[in-house]
């Protein structure tokens, strides 16, 4: 069968499935570029698998020893972080206390005041020299 196209010289359609069922097919053209690809994808997934942990894809566990310091190393933080937390009440405790005191103190200066007498004044502190 011939194909004809307006100005184009004539080629020859290609032979149909059963003509080439037979015959010789030509090999693939390879670069040596494709075949280092193609030899370094395969060495890659042939590694893959002993990445982990025994030839497993999963990461190996946490030795023991690790395990334990991180433990000693948490209870130790915790313990600190009690002991301040309880300073930090305590603390906490007598600033509210001494803000209720001042308060207290305030209210009786004012009703004093109202009152018409004159403020008490607070003992004087004996210093050392």
């Amino acid at each position: 069968m011939q194909i004809r196209s307006k100005g184009l010289p004539q080629a020859k359609a290609p032979p149909s499935g059963a003509a080439l069922a037979g015959s010789v097919w030509p090999a693939a053209r390879r670069s040596t570029a494709r075949a280092w690809a193609s030899a370094s994808l395969v060495a890659v997934l042939a590694w893959a698998p002993a990445a982990g942990c025994g030839h497993a894809n999963a990461p190996c566990p946490t030795p023991v020893s690790t395990l334990d310091a991180h433990r000693q190393q948490s209870e130790a933080l915790q313990r600190d972080l009690g002991q301040t937390s309880e300073a930090a009440s305590a603390l906490e405790a007598r600033r509210e206390e001494a803000a209720a005191r001042i308060q207290a103190a305030k209210a009786l200066e004012d009703s004093l005041a109202r009152a018409g007498r004159p403020a008490p004044t607070p003992p004087h502190r004996k210093t050392r020299r």
